[in-house]
């Protein structure tokens, strides 16, 4: 029989969506699965469907918990998981019948330790976004730099999501790795894909659209949420703990001003949509989030570090962008909130 597969899917206030996400993990060609479903303390039906769903298949798992978050959730999970590979679902999503078995085929033939497949977006009132394809190609970090695969590959087009990937088991519990909170480091995802690549031997990547993601309106990232920036500077500490604790502080000096301008830049994108170009709030979030060290350093490293040049226009910044960019991390390392907000705000960077 092939290897075991636990999938873990946390819930909550998701009834209406939950039944086609199961129905597509049940479905699989890849057969041999533990479809773990954790009910996050979740108020409304969702508990009674997956109790259902249990009756009907011995390869369903339920948890019950209170609520304590997705994070939390996913952990329940992962603390509970036999299977020899771990994928993550989101309650919300459905994958196509054939991801499973192609991306356990692709970590057997490349002996990676993480398999990528690229995912479509789907509007709930019927849009339909551009899928994000990756090329199929192996990652050995023998020979290929993780710096470089974070400037080109982490965020895009491999996303730093966990649900368009399948983990070796060992990967993760060998080096204990669990998510942390959202409401602490804004991305609970991209800091677990990270701790990954600190232990990772090889990646591998295919270009089929497997993983389908549900963008519903009273989604998180369609809400503002005070505190993005404050996450951001909590993100990059984490990032720090990590290195030191898997001995890859290289790793995180040249990569954590990346990461820090590719959050920092995606905050304001959502402030900015979110608030209807609120500068006042901008400014707000500049200030909490400056009394934090990590935040500081990272301000500074990119308005001054010249290395950051080059990376920048790798990542398609033109040079008077990066001129912008490099005033606006100044002015709020210097505490010119407002000034910095409403520089930021007319670029529209």
């Amino acid at each position: 029989m092939k290897p075991l597969i636990s999938i873990i899917v946390p819930i909550y206030k998701v009834e209406n969506y939950l039944r086609k996400c199961i129905d597509s993990i049940l479905n699989q060609t890849y057969s041999n699965l533990e479809i773990i479903l954790v009910n996050d303390g979740c108020p409304n039906g969702c508990g009674n469907i997956i109790n259902e769903y249990k009756e009907k298949d011995s390869r369903v798992i339920t948890i019950h918990k209170i609520n304590e978050g997705q994070s939390s959730a996913r952990n329940a999970g992962l603390d509970f998981a036999k299977g020899e590979y771990i994928g993550f679902i989101d309650p919300d999503d459905w994958i196509e019948p054939t991801m499973y078995e192609i991306l356990y085929q692709s970590l057997i033939k490349t002996d990676a330790d993480v398999s990528v497949c690229g995912r479509g977006s789907f509007e709930e009132e019927g849009g339909m976004g551009s899928p994000i394809i990756p090329e199929s190609k192996e990652f050995d970090f023998k020979t290929y730099s993780k710096i470089q695969y974070i400037t080109d590959k982490f965020f895009y087009p491999h996303t730093a999501s966990t649900c368009n990937k399948l983990y070796k088991r060992q990967i993760i519990f060998n080096h204990k790795l669990r998510f942390k909170d959202v409401k602490y480091v804004g991305s609970e995802d991209a800091l677990f894909n990270y701790a990954v690549l600190c232990n990772a031997k090889k990646i591998v990547s295919i270009s089929d659209v497997l993983y389908n993601v549900l963008v519903r309106k009273g989604s998180t990232v369609r809400t503002f949420q005070e505190g993005y920036m404050v996450r951001t500077s909590n993100f990059i500490k984490s990032m720090h703990d990590y290195s030191k604790e898997f001995k890859t502080i290289d790793l995180y000096r040249a990569s954590y001003p990346i990461i820090f301008l590719y959050y920092q830049q995606w905050n304001i994108e959502r402030i900015n949509v979110l608030t209807n170009n609120n500068i006042q709030i901008i400014a707000d979030e500049l200030k909490n989030a400056s009394r934090f060290y990590y935040f500081k350093k990272s301000c500074l490293k990119i308005a001054f570090d010249y290395k950051m040049t080059r990376t920048m226009f790798k990542l398609g910044y033109k040079l008077r962008g990066i001129l912008f960019v490099r005033i606006f991390m100044l002015l709020s390392y210097l505490k010119l909130y407002n000034t910095a907000a409403w520089i930021r705000s007319i670029k529209g960077l």
